[in-house]
């Protein structure tokens, strides 16, 4: 009887425990900003990819988050668009939580101690979406977002492989952490 209480008991702590301890993947709801640059040609179709055209959804916009995993659901708070984001795994390696603090922040990267140490030229830039030559990786990321991890693995590499679209795709080549290069 003793033998079976402690068993029983054992597990019971067991459970709660199991159940205090947030999974990887669990989902984030709530208000959040976008921290970087976000194309779409169907805001409720945008692939982790990251293709380079259509519409943008600009870099420190603050959405809602509706739903978060392999699928993230969300909607801009000022105008109501609502958007999904899918994870696509081949190109873009990352887990579900990497994935979302990727894409958003509780902080508008706008207010960042990062963003006000970009020169005007790279706020400029990333105010419309473009990128040029002297600009940090810092204010690529924000202007252009990540390019996708089967082609740049890393960040610290100094070429990094964007696409235009499906069967586009061009390369941008850093020196150090300066932006030397643009190759279509």
């Amino acid at each position: 009887m003793k033998r079976e209480l402690k068993s029983f008991l054992a597990g019971l702590v067991f459970a709660a425990c199991l159940f205090a301890i947030p999974s990887a993947g669990q989902a984030q709801e709530g208000s959040y900003y976008t921290r970087f640059n976000i194309w779409y040609e169907k805001p409720e179709k945008i692939m982790s990819t990251n293709y380079h055209k259509g519409a943008i959804l600009p870099a420190g916009t603050e959405v809602e988050i509706d739903k978060s995993g392999k699928k993230i659901k969300f909607h801009d708070k000022a105008a109501g668009t609502k958007y999904r984001i899918v994870l696509v795994k081949d190109f873009t390696n990352l887990s579900e939580t990497e994935f979302f603090d990727r894409y958003f922040s509780k902080e508008s990267v706008l207010k960042s101690n990062e963003y006000e140490s970009f020169s005007a030229m790279e706020k400029e830039n990333i105010k419309n979406g473009t990128i040029e030559e002297g600009m940090s990786k810092a204010a690529v990321i924000m202007a252009y977002g990540y390019p996708p991890t089967h082609m740049t693995p890393s960040t610290n590499d100094k070429t990094w492989t964007y696409w235009k679209s499906r069967f586009v795709n061009y390369t941008i080549q850093f020196e150090g952490d300066t932006l030397k290069s643009i190759m279509d």
